[in-house]
C-alpha cells in the first residue's frame, strides 16, 4: 500500500511539475506573441516608413529565432508554434524586401517607386493580416494543454 500511495504522489509530482513546466512554456510564448503583436499593430501606419520597416524586420528576425530556439515537448504546442514561426519569418522577409526597395528608392522615379512599392506594402499588409490565426491556433494550443 505505501508503495502504491508513493507511486500515486510520485506521478501527481510529475504530473505538476510536466503542468508547471508547459505553464512556464506557454507565459513565454504568449510574452513572445505581445511582442510580435507590437510590431505588427501599426503596420498599415508603418508600412510606408523605411526606418521602420528596417526595424521591424530585424524584430520579427530575433522574434522568430527566438521562436526557434524553444524546446517544446509537446507535439500540438510545438507544431502550433512552428507554423506561426514560419508567419513571422515570412512577414520579416517581406518587411526586408519593401525596405529595401526604399533604399533603392533614389534610383527609382515617381512611378517606377509607386510601382514597386505599392505590391510590397500590400505583401506586408497580407502577411501581417494571415498572422492571426497560426497565432490563434497558438494561443488555443497552450490553452487546450
Amino acid at each position: 500500500m505505501w508503495g502504491r500511495a508513493t507511486g500515486i504522489l510520485v506521478s501527481a509530482v510529475a504530473l505538476s511539475a510536466c503542468g508547471s513546466m508547459r505553464a512556464e512554456l506557454c507565459t513565454t510564448v504568449h510574452t513572445r506573441v505581445l511582442e510580435e503583436l507590437r510590431t505588427t499593430d501599426r503596420t498599415p501606419h508603418f508600412v510606408s516608413d523605411p526606418w521602420a520597416c528596417e526595424r521591424h524586420a530585424l524584430r520579427l528576425r530575433q522574434l522568430a529565432e527566438e521562436l526557434r530556439a524553444m524546446n517544446i515537448p509537446d507535439v500540438a504546442l510545438r507544431r502550433s508554434l512552428e507554423d506561426y514561426r514560419l508567419e513571422v519569418e515570412r512577414l520579416a522577409e517581406a518587411y526586408s524586401r519593401l525596405s529595401a526597395a526604399y533604399q533603392a528608392q533614389p534610383e527609382f522615379t515617381l512611378d517606377e517607386a509607386r510601382q514597386v512599392h505599392t505590391p510590397l506594402r500590400r505583401e506586408v499588409l497580407n502577411h501581417a493580416a494571415s498572422l492571426s490565426a497560426p497565432r490563434l491556433q497558438l494561443q488555443r494550443a497552450c490553452t487546450n494543454g
